[in-house]
């Protein structure tokens, strides 16, 4: 009752105010009061809060330490690279700024710093220099990285660092080629003739058997019908030696990257075996269309049908050896055979590497280690 009156009173004191139009202090004393006293609070409940909430959106700069490192990582790139022009070993360390800066920062800053990097590079080194520098060093290891936050496996990220060598590694011929008019396939020809002339000198000199010397001139005259293969081959022992090393060191910094399983547990999957299969059958079917009987050095078909499947078929041959080889180190390992015993299997295994390759591949199907079964288990 005695609120009821008093904002009663206030009111009456509120109209009095109004008529002489005067109003004092008091009378804005008891306005505040009348707001506050009608003003109902408004409960929102907790789902209304929520939805109503967004993530913040990505700012479209970077940050300054982001910059700074990426700097950084840029400078730490120029000066292994410029090693790896003396010192050629040095190049297995090249992707490891740009791939711990990806990790890091994410794929803006890297590839940034891969653009500074690569154009001071390429003003102390050469233009040729910068490009082969971008593709072995940043570009890589900006796949890496990239790879490493997506969480992929061990497989996938040596697969896709394969990949962008190869692709690269045709583009940076190409556009060499287009930029300095260079003739790639008219150089390497001049070279195989320059190396065939020192050849047979040598065997003026050493007095090499001609048969011998033979094929291996015609062996080298068609090297050039694998180039993809051993540009393939190539890239596989890049990427798995760049990838162990970041592994170690980075294991040291702090960073934990998927690791490989142990060398003796090395297979592949059964699907990969038809990449085999399919060269082959292309291999037969070239070789067929040229009326070709018995394969030599001398008489390689030019179709594109031989070409294709020769160049299939030449790198899954190493592949599936290396896994024959694992096939090899597991039962060695297994019956614990002495170190000079292994050596003497292997030395009197080197001519039968074709078993060995075979071996390798049926495998796929076989599995002669039993790995599936003991992964089964483990699940």
């Amino acid at each position: 009752m005695q609120r009821k009156s008093k904002k009663i009173n206030k009111e009456e004191i509120l109209q009095t105010e109004e008529i002489h139009q005067a109003p004092s202090v008091e009378t804005k004393i008891i306005q505040e009061e009348l707001q506050d006293s009608s003003r109902e609070t408004k409960i929102i409940p907790i789902e209304t809060l929520q939805n109503s909430w967004k993530e913040p959106k990505n700012q479209p700069y970077m940050s300054v330490n982001a910059q700074v490192e990426g700097a950084i990582m840029a400078a730490f790139s120029v000066i292994i690279g410029l090693f790896s022009l003396f010192i050629p070993f040095v190049m297995f360390v090249g992707p490891l700024p740009s791939m711990l800066l990806v990790m890091r920062r994410g794929i803006k800053a890297g590839f940034l710093a891969t653009l500074v990097a690569g154009c001071v590079f390429s003003l102390v080194a050469g233009f040729r220099e910068g490009i082969y520098f971008v593709v072995n060093f940043n570009l890589i290891g900006m796949v890496f990285g990239l790879c490493v936050k997506a969480k992929w496996s061990v497989s996938k990220i040596l697969f896709a660092g394969t990949a962008v060598y190869v692709l690269t590694s045709l583009f940076s011929f190409l556009s060499l080629q287009l930029l300095t008019g260079i003739d790639f396939t008219t150089t390497m020809d001049t070279t195989i003739k320059s190396v065939s002339t020192q050849m047979a000198e040598m065997q003026k000199t050493f007095n090499i058997p001609g048969k011998e010397m033979e094929t291996l001139t015609e062996g080298l005259k068609n090297w050039k019908k694998i180039i993809v293969a051993s540009i393939i081959f190539a890239a596989c022992i890049m990427t798995f030696l760049q990838y162990i090393i970041a592994q170690k060191i980075l294991k040291k910094l702090g960073y934990t990257l998927p690791v490989l399983p142990a060398f003796s547990n090395w297979r592949l999957p059964w699907h990969y075996a038809w990449v085999f299969i399919a060269g082959f059958i292309l291999f037969l079917f070239g070789m067929h269309k040229e009326e070709v009987t018995s394969l030599t050095m001398g008489n390689m078909p030019d179709n594109y049908f031989f070409l294709v499947g020769f160049n299939i078929v030449v790198i899954c041959q190493y592949i599936y050896m290396v896994i024959g080889i694992s096939i090899l180190s597991f039962y060695m390992s297994k019956y614990k055979l002495h170190l000079i015993l292994k050596i003497v299997i292997i030395y009197l295994l080197i001519p039968l590497l074709g078993i060995i390759l075979y071996i390798g591949l049926f495998d796929t199907w076989m599995d002669f280690r039993k790995l599936d079964k003991k992964v089964k288990n483990e699940a």
